[in-house]
């Protein structure tokens, strides 16, 4: 049985999903996060820590909770393309897409033909082929299921913006704003104006051809921004325990 891939349900119907970054191996707090009723978990393999191993077992966790594990991957090789597919995630976001031939690339690898030329194995990300549709129905619903995004992380792909969304099989463009930031000529500047504008450019251009960004669907954190804000609630909750303790000490009288 093919999942539904909720995010790419959400870019079909023009609605949002909530979900969450994960940047290294940490299956409990999937199942935490799923619990409390998130829709995808993305895993970090560009910057994250995570083996092959640690990506299916990732898979594992979410699909347990009906969320949709994507990633995004660590680059647009075929074949590290498809070895997280075969691990069972739904949505490929390729980093550092300057062009359309390198988007192309991506939804090659991502999808079965006619879209793509996506070779099949017998590992979990295809049912270890043991589904009992036609090959022809498996290959569709596959296809149907599957995601692509793409992110904008310099110069040339800000040039080239209306190529790459053009592009057919690509269903978001996501801007990486610190390397953006960087490939404009402004390292650790994501807020400068240039910057901003540019930004700015890009979502025009995207919306003007009625395609969709990222934050067009999805509402997302990062682990480690989950992890700082629980840290800073603890560290509230001791600062505000010790300044009461200190508060019910009696006073010392002053020994001349």
């Amino acid at each position: 049985m093919i999942r539904v891939n909720k995010v790419k349900q959400a870019a079909n119907h023009r609605t949002k999903v909530y979900g969450f970054v994960l940047s290294w191996p940490a299956p409990q707090m999937v199942e935490i996060l799923g619990t409390l009723g998130m829709d995808y978990v993305q895993i970090d393999g560009e910057h994250g820590l995570f083996s092959l191993e640690d990506v299916e077992n990732t898979c594992r966790a979410a699909e347990l909770y009906g969320m949709t594990p994507i990633a995004r991957i660590p680059n647009i090789n075929s074949s590290t393309i498809l070895q997280y597919i075969d691990r069972g995630v739904k949505g490929i976001i390729a980093p550092h897409i300057s062009n359309a031939e390198q988007a192309r690339q991506v939804v090659d690898a991502a999808y079965f033909g006619p879209i793509g030329d996506r070779s099949l194995g017998s590992a979990r990300g295809a049912g270890f082929q043991l589904w009992e549709e036609d090959g022809r129905e498996y290959y569709a619903e596959s296809n149907k299921q599957m995601m692509v995004g793409v992110m904008i992380e310099d110069r040339e792909g800000m040039d080239k913006i209306d190529e790459i969304m053009a592009v057919p099989g690509v269903d978001f463009l996501y801007i990486g704003m610190n390397d953006f930031s960087q490939g404009l000529g402004y390292p650790g500047e994501p807020d400068h104006p240039e910057v901003l504008k540019a930004r700015q450019y890009l979502f025009d251009r995207v919306h003007a051809a009625n395609k969709l960004m990222r934050e067009d669907i999805v509402v997302e954190i990062s682990s480690a921004k989950l992890v700082a804000a629980g840290a800073k609630k603890v560290l509230e909750a001791k600062a505000k325990d010790l300044a009461a303790r200190a508060a019910e000490q009696p006073a010392v009288a002053e020994v001349n």
